[in-house]
């Protein structure tokens, strides 16, 4: 056996020492912070695997198989609301004294308290639940691994018979290199694994917005991103802000800006035409958080001169990034630099670049018979500007939305869940917004999510309009193949999980319309108002799209 990261490593030691305590099943709901995890419990031939989508019915499922024989079962999730979903469970595993061994994936310190996504404070939910809890970060250190493999021995005992909590952080890359076998654990040491850590001190930050407030930005470019705000945004206020200095704003699908405003969209590829330094701007100034896209990330990973404005009270910097904070957001950004123009060969560069991009997507829009997730989300353009709200779901959703989409027809509220970004309450979310939306509201998701909020179909009786609701059936899961674990024979259907559910029989349990559509045509062919461009339908209605179905 090749061991492929030190989190793999420690993830081995960790389940065979629950096989040799008597554990016969692992129970897994699979999740990309999990990755090491996952493959160390396909490592073990001697117990039997299974997985499921809801951890909060996973949890159950585990407790059930404990409760018959009192051999201790255990059950592997992700970070973040996955593992929240583990308390109903943990909460009757307490009071009758169930065998289960609960091991929760989690970011590494530097990740923590910092706005990090998937990332909360998991060790707090299972604390009372639990006879034992113990929370490891995974290192290259051979000293800390030798005193995790005495721990993980002290806690996980031939006589369990109370739940127990292992929480594992872990740091990326999970599986990229082979740096060793079993038999020479020791060697590790000399293999460096990439780590984060935040450098940046109270004072730097200081210093920082100091050197900022001292300096003047005329003649400089400037790039203003719009994400996630807590506190309602006055887009209007920012926009004429921006045409006024020549500040060009990019904004993600998950800030409030409607959708027809002059911003630059389709983040990941504007940011990778970014590329080279004459086309980076000498400031950054970042209105929320919670970015969606990755190149984003990266390149304010790589810029020296960011300003972040929030409007809620974090520890930490965020996200180790070297940025002034402040802490109570304001709309008018003249109170925090000079109010002097910027470039505006700059400004119009940028939108230059987003021309050249809505031009590429375009060409990417040929009659074409391939009925992908992007392909198709481009085909629910015109049902999609018929809306007053749209909900986006996460994993894939909302990553190519964010990409790939520029609605330009009327003014459309775009809402996501990016606070945690977990894919469990989708559809009572968009239950929730439908609730209060007093025109159509559109919820976008993915098969997984939707299995998994199934229940939350009856809210939808609630909604002052019939729902559209969208569920892009690509099999389960596509997002893992995207991960370097999908490469694994073994491992791969570990994550990516097809149902054999069928929505159509759902939406008639549930008394709601249902239409299925298999390719571009069919969907560009759906009619969902009458003359007075007032929704036909007097329930809601799923629209299931089975992707590459063809």
């Amino acid at each position: 056996m090749t061991i492929l990261s030190h989190g793999h490593l420690w993830s081995l030691q960790l389940l065979e020492r629950c096989r040799d305590s008597g554990v016969k099943t692992i129970c897994i709901a699979p999740g990309s912070r999990s990755t090491c995890l996952v493959k160390a419990a396909s490592d073990i031939p001697s117990i039997k695997i299974m997985t499921h989508y809801d951890e909060r019915s996973l949890g159950f499922f585990a407790l059930g198989m404990a409760k018959y024989d009192r051999v201790p079962v255990v059950v592997i999730t992700t970070s973040g609301s996955a593992v929240a979903n583990l308390v109903p469970s943990a909460t009757e595993a307490h009071a009758l004294h169930i065998p289960i061994i609960y091991i929760t994936a989690d970011r590494p310190p530097e990740l923590q308290g910092c706005g990090a996504n998937q990332t909360i404070e998991q060790l707090p939910l299972l604390t009372h639940l639990v006879q034992k809890q113990v929370s490891l970060l995974v290192t290259d250190d051979d000293q800390e691994f030798q005193q995790f493999v005495k721990t993980i021995h002290n806690t996980i005992t031939k006589d369990i018979t109370d739940p127990i909590h292992i929480n594992m952080a872990f740091r990326e890359p999970f599986l990229s290199t082979k740096i060793t076998s079993l038999t020479k654990p020791l060697a590790l040491s000399k293999i460096k694994i990439k780590q984060y850590h935040d450098s940046d001190t109270v004072d730097h930050i200081k210093n920082l917005k100091q050197k900022i407030q001292n300096q003047s930005i005329k003649n400089q470019a400037v790039l203003c991103v719009v994400s996630n705000t807590v506190k309602p945004l006055d887009y209007k206020k920012l926009l004429l802000w921006s045409h006024t200095y020549h500040i060009p704003i990019v904004s993600e699908c998950s800030s409030s800006i409607p959708w027809n405003e002059p911003v630059i969209r389709q983040v990941d590829s504007f940011v990778k035409k970014l590329d080279n330094k004459s086309k980076l701007p000498a400031y950054i100034i970042c209105l929320g958080a919670k970015w969606i896209s990755k190149s984003l990330q990266v390149l304010l990973a790589n810029h020296t001169n960011i300003i972040l404005i929030h409007d809620f009270s974090i520890t930490q910097n965020w996200l180790s990034l070297p940025c002034l904070e402040i802490m109570n957001q304001t709309i008018d950004l003249t109170d925090i630099l000079p109010t002097q123009q910027a470039k505006k060969s700059y400004f119009e560069m940028c939108f230059q670049l987003a021309t050249e991009i809505k031009k590429e997507e375009q060409q990417k829009n040929k009659p074409s018979n391939d009925f992908s997730e992007v392909t198709c989300l481009k085909a629910l353009k015109p049902l999609m500007e018929k809306m007053t709200t749209i909900f986006l779901g996460n994993s894939l959703t909302v990553r190519h939305v964010n990409n790939h989409l520029d609605i330009q027809a009327k003014p459309i509220k775009t809402m996501t869940q990016r606070g945690v970004s977990g894919i469990d309450g989708l559809v009572s979310t968009t239950a929730g917004i439908a609730v209060q939306e007093s025109q159509q509201t559109m919820g976008i998701i993915g098969d997984i999510s939707f299995f998994y909020d199934v229940g939350g179909l009856s809210l939808l009786r609630y909604a002052k309009n019939p729902v559209i609701l969208v569920v892009i059936n690509n099999k389960g899961g596509q997002i893992f193949n995207t991960l370097a674990i999908n490469k694994d024979p073994i491992c791969n259907p570990l994550f990516v999980m097809p149902q054999p559910i069928k929505i159509q029989a759902i939406a008639t349990a549930y008394c709601i319309d249902y239409i299925k559509v298999t390719s571009i045509k069919e969907l560009k062919n759906i009619k969902l108002t009458n003359a007075n461009n007032k929704t036909s339908y007097q329930k809601s209605c799923i629209i299931e799209c089975c992707i590459n179905e063809l």
